[in-house]
């Protein structure tokens, strides 16, 4: 199994209304685009450190291993064997509910740690919280990891035979490699934060087998923003954009909606989870504009339910425009096994 390198159920959020002033920030959130936050002032602590997955793919129960050294059940994704415990409190629940699922494609979320074995050396293991049947097209066969991980930036590393990305993020006594892609606002805010304490969101990969390290767990980086505590962090953020020669008007609210349902339930209504609003909104020009939103701050979704959102803008209480995901028609589906989701919605009038 990889290493990294050695280094010295739902909580409710109340609905808000974030009332916007003029047009808002540039994008400033990194999922296509960068944030940088303030720096950390001298002296600041060592961030808290950690990491938390959200792992799609193959769950197996009843294994068995060398000395006892296993927990007895793992999820197989990305080319990778995840070893899976089950936290203290929902033990008996969770373990009865994951041998029934046994052989069958799953999402499950915790908190990563290491254990030292004598027989298997050391051994990543997940402490996991949530447990669910994965919704059908949220990931490849192969599966898919995501990770939100919480330590310190350092865009100065170097690597026997240039194998490494020369990003990583140390997280206690380890290193996460990044790769932040070709996106140069992603690249910007890189160097922004390099040394500051940062959150990082990103789906782990397994690099091919190098000469020098062999193989080892990259991060390709979704999401960069400084250190923050969760409950500020947004579940979903992202762009609503007024395309050019849209005709001008004025007065209009601005309203962003966040719902989540039970997929199971096809008689049970959604549930508004929250609301992002702007009042006085108004488009004077033909040039495009752009408008930076942020939802649900510090909301934990939960894996075996689906999320929506609906972006509107109305006059007078009446609809009069309607954003569309990407400007495709159709429900626009969010937190579809992620932390969180960064979207672009693009206005146009309703018919």
């Amino acid at each position: 199994m990889f290493q990294p390198s050695h280094q010295p159920t739902h909580r409710p959020v109340a609905r808000m209304s974030s009332r916007v002033a003029g047009l808002l920030l540039l994008v400033a959130i990194v999922m296509g685009g960068g944030h940088a936050a303030a720096q950390d002032e001298p002296g600041d602590s060592e961030p808290p450190a950690g990491i938390e997955l959200i792992i799609v793919g193959k769950l197996e129960t009843g294994i068995v291993a060398i000395g006892g050294e296993t927990t007895g059940t793992v999820v197989r994704a990305s080319g990778v064997t995840w070893e899976v415990e089950w936290e203290a409190e929902r033990e008996e629940a969770l373990s009865t509910f994951a041998e029934r699922i046994s052989g069958n494609q799953v999402a499950v979320s915790g908190s990563l740690r290491l254990v030292k074995g004598v027989e298997r050396g050391d051994r990543w293991i997940l402490t996991a919280h949530s447990l669910a049947a994965a919704p059908a097209g949220v990931a490849p066969a192969r599966g898919i990891v995501q990770a939100r991980i919480q330590g310190r930036l350092n865009n100065q590393v170097v690597a026997i035979g240039g194998e490494t990305t020369g990003t990583v993020v140390d997280a206690g006594d380890f290193s996460w490699e990044l790769e932040l892609g070709r996106d140069l606002d992603l690249r910007k805010a890189a160097e922004a934060l390099d040394g500051q304490s940062v959150t990082v969101e990103g789906n782990i990969e397994v690099a091919i087998r190098t000469v020098e390290r062999g193989r080892r767990p990259i991060v390709g980086v979704g999401r960069l923003i400084a250190s923050a505590p969760a409950e500020s962090i947004p579940a979903v953020s992202g762009v609503i954009i007024v395309p050019e020669n849209t005709a001008a008007f004025a007065d209009r609210t601005l309203e962003v909606r966040l719902f989540e349902f039970d997929p199971l339930l096809a008689d049970v209504g959604a549930t508004e989870i929250d609301v992002w609003e702007m009042a006085n909104f108004e488009h004077m020009g033909a040039d495009s504009e752009q408008l930076a939103f942020e939802l649900g701050k510090g909301f934990q979704p939960r894996l075996d339910r689906s999320y929506y959102i609906t972006v509107f803008s109305l006059h007078d209480g009446v609809r009069t425009q309607i954003g569309e995901l990407d400007g495709q028609a159709g429900l626009a589906k969010v937190l579809q096994g992620t932390f969180s989701s960064r979207v672009t919605m693009i206005l146009r009038e309703l018919r």
